[in-house]
């Protein structure tokens, strides 16, 4: 998993165990992941508006709805109390996968073809 921020031409990648357990799978990577973006660039995100974009549908309603499981409840809780303390809003908005050329290439590892967009 991975995000980048394009205006910096900056990207970060963490690599993935994939035996993680069945409560937490793949959402909770994405959720993680978002709520790492808007920790990382929150000094970039002060009084401004923010797009994330994620291939992951079910992230989008989470963030966009402020409303998830408990399980999934601080992430959700300390991504929102950075927008507030900072004052930005951030949209999460869906984009498949194979339309993000880095944010794929940064999650399949390949670091050479991020470079190139």
């Amino acid at each position: 998993l991975g995000f980048w921020y394009p205006e910096l031409s900056l990207g970060f990648v963490t690599p993935v165990n994939f035996n993680i357990h069945h409560c937490t799978g793949i959402y909770f990577l994405e959720a993680l992941c978002i709520a790492s973006a808007i920790h990382k660039f929150k000094s970039y995100l002060s009084t401004s508006t923010a797009v994330i974009f994620t291939d992951s549908e079910d992230t989008v309603d989470m963030f966009n709805s402020f409303h998830t499981t408990p399980f999934y409840n601080p992430i959700l809780t300390s991504a929102v109390d950075e927008t507030i303390v900072h004052s930005c809003d951030i949209h999460v908005l869906h984009v498949e996968g194979i339309k993000n050329k880095v944010a794929d290439a940064l999650s399949c590892g390949q670091f050479h073809c991020a470079c190139q967009f």
